[in-house]
């Protein structure tokens, strides 16, 4: 699927996205520094919180 037609995505693929481990997704999620969706037994990120963090990165 086209990255633009997407509107979340999965935590792995956050990692990956951002070159951090998953557990750092997923500890940064707990503490609330990334906005996530908990959909079952999984959370899912928004495609603007995805944006945001990639913003950051690039500032950085």
């Amino acid at each position: 699927m086209n990255d633009a037609a997407r509107d979340a995505y999965r935590t792995d693929e956050v990692a990956d996205r951002l070159g951090v481990p998953y557990r750092t997704v997923m500890r940064a999620i707990s503490r609330g520094e990334i906005g996530a969706i908990k959909l079952g037994r999984y959370y899912v990120v928004p495609r603007s919180e995805l944006e945001r963090l990639l913003g950051q990165a690039k500032a950085a």
